[in-house]
C-alpha cells in the first residue's frame, strides 16, 4: 500500500497509483467494477471498515476503494480539477520518476520512493510543465523519463472530443 496524507479521511481524494481498483462491495474478494487511473479525483461518500465508497470525479461512477489507497485533497482543489481538468497521457504508458531533491513520493517510509510510476493512457498530470516534462501533486514533483509519451490537454469542442477519442481506439475494456 502507498498513498497517505490523511490524519482524517476528508471528502475528496486523488488516485496516486497507476491503477486503483474500484469494487462493487467493500472487500478484496468483491468484483472490480471500475478503476481510477493516476491523477483522477473522486468524492468520498461513505467510510466503512477500512473501505471508502467513492464517486469518480471523471464520470460519477461509484464503487469501493481500500482506504489505505486514499490521498486526501481539499474541496477547492477538487473543484479546480472539475472546472479545469489537467492534461492527460495519450500514449500506452509513460514512466514518471520522483524528481531528485524536490518533494517526496508517497509516504517517506515507502520503498516506492526509489521506484518509477508507470502511468497508463488516461492518467492525469497535475501542474504539467511541457518544457521540463514535470508535474506535481502537492509537494511531490515527478518528471517523465525519456522523450517519448504523448501528453494532451482535454478538448471540449466536438471536433476536439472526436480527435481525442480516436487516440484511445482499440483500448481494451476491463470488466470485473
Amino acid at each position: 500500500m502507498a498513498p497517505h496524507r490523511h490524519a482524517d479521511i476528508t471528502t475528496h481524494g486523488l488516485s496516486l497509483l497507476s491503477v486503483t481498483p474500484m469494487r462493487r462491495e467493500a472487500g478484496e474478494r468483491s468484483e472490480m467494477v471500475s478503476q481510477l487511473l493516476f491523477g483522477e479525483w473522486y468524492r468520498v461518500i461513505e467510510e466503512r471498515g477500512g473501505w471508502l465508497y467513492i464517486a469518480s470525479g471523471m464520470d460519477g461512477y461509484e464503487g469501493w476503494i481500500d482506504s489505505r489507497l486514499f490521498y486526501g485533497i481539499s474541496g477547492s482543489c477538487y473543484e479546480a480539477l472539475v472546472s479545469d481538468p489537467p492534461p492527460v497521457v495519450a500514449s500506452a504508458f509513460v514512466t514518471a520518476v520522483p524528481a531528485v531533491g524536490e518533494g517526496r513520493f508517497f509516504a517517506p517510509e515507502s520503498l516506492a520512493a526509489q521506484r518509477p510510476v508507470f502511468l497508463p493512457a488516461g492518467s492525469r498530470l497535475h501542474g504539467w510543465n511541457p518544457d521540463s516534462r514535470a508535474f506535481h501533486v502537492d509537494s511531490m514533483v515527478f518528471s517523465l523519463k525519456g522523450r517519448g509519451g504523448k501528453i494532451i490537454r482535454p478538448r471540449t469542442s466536438l471536433a476536439g472530443i472526436v480527435t481525442t477519442a480516436r487516440l484511445f481506439l482499440h483500448t481494451p475494456y476491463l470488466w470485473g
